[in-house]
């Protein structure tokens, strides 16, 4: 599927831009010899856990997913290159955990990555990549555990990473922001800060995800704050008294969006 834009029809020679939420190949236009693409990935999933002994020496902690890498108005050489194959990176699936056991480490999910945006080189084979978001994890330990976060460097000053999630120990902590703020990180949820979930981190095309906790009831975090590309959502941990299910939310989709000066696509 595309969903294209064309951000001026005042003339033949004017900025045109095509938007790409799913993979495809964009056809270049006569005449064009470079284009500024931007990519991004897509979010990652935070982390579930539902724990029967919260409190007791044990705890439960599902921190959130970082949001996914952009690259920003990358200039691409075309040369006479006449197609180029686009990648759009999907949202990490979200995780369920379910636990009517007794079991002194409860039951835990990870969440998942999300996928990779990018645009194949024309000449070398090569790929232009903005990595997905990294996943949540689960921790029943005292000490907690971190959110997910990113740490490549590619394609610098273009490149822009996604907000961290957001940790969970004694509480839940919200997602970050962007290196360039835009969308907001997700908030954190704790219940009497024995079951803490952290929130999903923001891209700079979209938020993060609120997180979920509680106790003797099913919890699910929430993509209702999940506007646009690239955000990670919020862990859910919960303690139990009963069958309690867990659920994080799936990461956001990516998309790609080039530019181009010069006629209108399919010309």
């Amino acid at each position: 599927m595309e969903d294209m834009r064309l951000s001026s029809l005042l003339g033949n020679s004017q900025k045109q831009e095509k938007q790409y939420t799913s993979s495809g190949t964009f056809t270049v236009p006569t005449g064009v010899t470079e284009v500024l693409a931007t990519l991004v990935g897509g979010g990652g999933s935070g982390a579930a856990i539902v724990n029967y002994t919260a409190g007791s020496g044990d705890e439960c902690h599902a921190s959130g997913a970082s949001a996914a890498m952009t690259i920003f108005k990358l200039p691409i050489k075309i040369g006479d290159a006449t197609t180029l194959h686009v990648t759009v990176g999907a949202g990490g699936a979200g995780v369920t955990v379910t636990d009517s056991s007794d079991s002194l480490s409860g039951v835990s999910h990870n969440g998942n990555n999300g996928g990779n945006s990018s645009i194949q080189e024309p000449y070398s084979g090569g790929y232009y990549t903005a990595y997905g978001g990294k996943a949540g994890l689960a921790d029943a330990s005292l000490s907690g555990i971190a959110g997910g976060h990113q740490t490549y460097t590619e394609f610098p000053p273009y490149a822009i990473l996604g907000g961290n999630g957001g940790a969970a120990s004694s509480s839940g902590g919200n997602g970050q922001s962007g290196s360039i703020v835009s969308g907001g990180g997700g908030e954190g949820r704790s219940y009497s800060s024995v079951c803490n979930a952290g929130g999903g981190g923001a891209s700079i095309f979209g938020h993060g995800g609120n997180a979920a906790a509680g106790v003797d009831s099913s919890v699910t975090s929430s993509q209702s704050a999940m506007d646009g590309y690239g955000g990670g959502s919020g862990g859910a941990a919960g303690r139990r008294n009963g069958t309690v299910t867990a659920t994080s939310a799936d990461g956001k989709n990516g998309i790609v969006i080039i530019e181009w000066e010069g006629l209108p696509y399919g010309s």
